[in-house]
């Protein structure tokens, strides 16, 4: 049976500034976490609040313009690496124009 992690991830933007949810739209830029795993690792699961929908023209946009925690939980194998896990976040910070960043996050499990 592999051991559980949970972990959370909080964002939180300035203010008047927006992020992209997690789905692909036309417009704006999603935000997405790329995970580096160490071999016997594997996410379980995401979970993501609601996103804002607003209606921009005839697209649909998903934002968020407060804090967010993302949960997430992973399974480690009995014989998993001990190196550190590491996320990728990528983002568009919004406001009039999007502007894409990214940030590194590592965990390392004991």
């Amino acid at each position: 049976m592999p051991d559980r992690h949970a972990l959370r991830i909080s964002l939180r933007m300035p203010a008047g500034w927006h992020i992209g949810g997690p789905q692909p739209t036309a417009i704006g830029l999603p935000t997405r976490l790329g995970w580096h795993l160490p071999r016997g690792w594997r996410v379980l699961d995401e979970r993501w609040p609601p996103a804002t929908r607003e209606i921009v023209g005839r697209d649909t946009s998903f934002t968020y313009d407060h804090p967010v925690t993302i949960d997430v939980l992973l399974a480690k194998a009995p014989d998993a690496a001990r190196n550190a896990i590491e996320v990728v976040i990528s983002y568009g910070l919004c406001r009039e124009v999007c502007v894409p960043g990214q940030v590194a996050l590592s965990y390392s499990p004991k």
